[in-house]
Order: C-alpha cells, then sequence, then structure tokens
C-alpha cells in the first residue's frame, strides 16, 4: 500500500538507476511469489485491490524505499484491524490499522479516533472523496488502468489520483497484490519490488 506519510522532496521522485539496471537484467526471476499461488507480475484474478492477507511487501519510493510488515491484528472500538508496519530505508516507521469489508478498505485514524476510506472498489471513474486527518483528496481515474515498470507490465488495474500538498499522485493497485507502483506528471517514482533492496549486490551498482 502506500506510504503512511511520504517527505516531498525533489530527490525522492528519481529512482535509484542502480535498481532499474538490476531489474532490467532479471537478477530475481520475476515469476517469484508474494503468498503461495500468485504471480509476481499477474496478481491473483479472484485477490482484493487492497489485500490484508500479504506477509511482507518491498516499496521502491524514489531514491529510497520501505519494506511493508504485517504485524498482527488488533482491537479498536469494537472493529478488528490489520496491522501494519512501513520502515523507511532511514529507519523512519509508520503504522497502518485497515480492515476490510464488503470491498471497501477503512483506516483507523488516530487524529479523530475515526475511520477514513482507503478504497472502495464500487466507486465510479471521476468519484471523489478525502482522508479526515491529512486532508489528502482521492479521485478514481480509471479501472482499466497500466502501468510499466522495470519488472513488469500491468494491466486491469484501479488508478487512484491523490492531491497530495499540491503535488498530484496516480497510485495503481492491482487484484491479489495491492499497491504496486506510482507516477507523478506520468513519470513512474515508485514500484513493488520482488526482493528486499539492502539484498542487492553493491558492486552492481557502483557506477550509479
Amino acid at each position: 500500500m502506500i506510504p503512511s506519510f511520504i517527505h516531498l522532496n525533489k530527490h525522492q521522485f528519481k529512482l535509484r538507476s542502480f535498481l532499474i539496471l538490476i531489474f532490467c537484467v532479471a537478477i530475481y526471476p520475476i515469476d517469484s511469489q508474494i503468498i503461495e499461488g500468485q504471480n509476481f507480475c499477474d496478481g491473483n484474478k479472484k485477490g482484493a485491490y487492497f489485500p490484508l492477507n500479504i506477509k511482507e511487501k518491498f516499496i521502491i519510493w524514489g531514491d529510497t524505499y520501505y519494506v511493508e510488515t504485517h504485524m498482527g491484528s488488533e482491537s479498536m472500538n469494537g472493529k478488528n484491524y490489520e496491522i501494519f508496519k512501513q520502515e523507511w530505508e532511514s529507519g523512519d516507521i509508520g503504522i497502518l490499522h485497515l480492515r476490510n469489508k464488503n470491498g471497501i478498505t477503512y483506516q483507523f485514524e488516530d487524529c479523530t479516533n475515526m475511520e477514513s476510506i482507503r478504497l472502495n472498489t464500487k466507486f465510479k471513474k471521476s468519484h471523489s472523496w478525502e482522508r479526515k486527518c491529512e486532508n489528502w483528496k482521492y479521485r478514481i481515474v480509471s479501472k482499466k488502468g497500466k502501468l510499466k515498470t522495470p519488472l513488469c507490465k500491468y494491466n486491469k488495474l484501479i488508478v487512484i489520483e491523490a492531491l497530495i500538498e499540491g503535488t498530484r499522485f496516480h497510485y495503481y493497485y492491482l487484484k491479489g497484490l495491492g499497491y504496486i507502483g506510482a507516477t507523478v506528471n506520468g513519470e513512474l517514482i515508485s514500484f513493488l519490488a520482488p526482493i528486499h533492496p539492502s539484498k542487492l549486490k553493491k558492486e552492481r551498482y557502483k557506477r550509479s
């Protein structure tokens, strides 16, 4: 899923050349699985656009990355939420409390002690809504979107426009995998990786 917080640094939108180089030469097989029976590039047609059953995901974001880990569940206000930790390369940590019901993904907001909608798959194209805490504005751009990353060509995506502090992001969601990437002004700034970026061999990117 998208970061719980975003530092809008101009350098953060520049993808590391070593990551693109390494992925393009396929040092890691793109048929890797995040959960059993699921292809990294194809997702799962029977899965959710915002699945909460993935134990760990690796997200490249501009010139850095974060690891998203499922930490268990917790009851809040009489509702059960799945807990996700997003740990950045810098050591910063964000915590998300999320639940799915009837195709709607809700996030518990500490600032209001209430829920906000993260995604409703029943929303039609152009439908808009807001997050209660950050005052981020969302809009459904497409439900048949496409995205090309250094590893995959994704199709049949839900695309959400997010207006955050004056910057318009497009977030892309695939059935069975959820968030798989983001663009700003048509340029790729984030994508899903199959392995932890720290495991990539440094000798491959000395010239980056």
